[in-house]
């Protein structure tokens, strides 16, 4: 080594940071065993943790997810699960260095044709676009000819309003693309509503 030169000093990883003096204990919300039917299912994770003597609060959007094995469901980081394929998974989350209870899920039917439910899928679209609000088709009377319950309280009326009244032009199976509803919806026709 050359006079007057010293060897570089080296850098010492910092260390880990202790554990926290009183780890939080998790805890599920729910079923500590869930069972997902179908490509459609979901399910909303909650993890509560307590520190000390504190209340429960609720940490799901703070911890880490995870999946064993991986690739039966899907994990958002904020709990939020999806299937993928039959099989059977376990999920635990990680929060503050300490581990949850494991929860167990079971996910069957991927394959099957599942029905599409008006109650759950066609009536919150029409609610979320304001077609059966109180200033729309929602009102007593309707609007142009057009009732609809208000916000889809009674969706099996809705349901029989779409499809049978107006000579079944409202729904054309027959052709589809020529339905008033998506006519009319799309802008396509004249539409007091405006294209939805």
């Amino acid at each position: 080594m050359l006079a007057g030169l010293s060897a570089p000093a080296q850098e010492e990883a910092p260390a880990p940071p202790p554990p926290p003096a009183n780890p939080p204990v998790l805890a599920w919300s729910g079923p500590g065993k869930l069972h997902l039917t179908g490509p459609h299912a979901t399910h909303q994770l909650v993890l509560s943790a307590r520190e000390g003597t504190d209340s429960l609060r609720d940490v799901t959007p703070l911890a880490h997810y995870r999946s064993d094995p991986e690739g039966i469901v899907q994990i958002a980081s904020s709990g939020f699960v999806r299937t993928l394929v039959d099989g059977k998974a376990t999920i635990t989350a990680t929060f503050a260095g300490v581990q949850s209870p494991p929860v167990e899920v079971t996910v069957t039917l991927m394959g099957a044709f599942i029905p599409i439910s008006f109650p759950n899928e066609v009536v919150p679209v029409l609610t979320r676009q304001g077609c059966n609000s109180g200033g729309c088709h929602g009102k007593a009377d309707g609007q142009n000819g057009f009732k609809l319950s208000l916000l889809g309280y009674e969706p099996w009326n809705d349901h029989e309003y779409l499809v049978k009244e107006s000579r079944g032009r409202r729904i054309f199976r027959a052709a589809p693309e020529h339905s008033l509803l998506i006519l009319k919806g799309s802008g396509e026709l004249p539409h007091q509503g405006g294209s939805r």
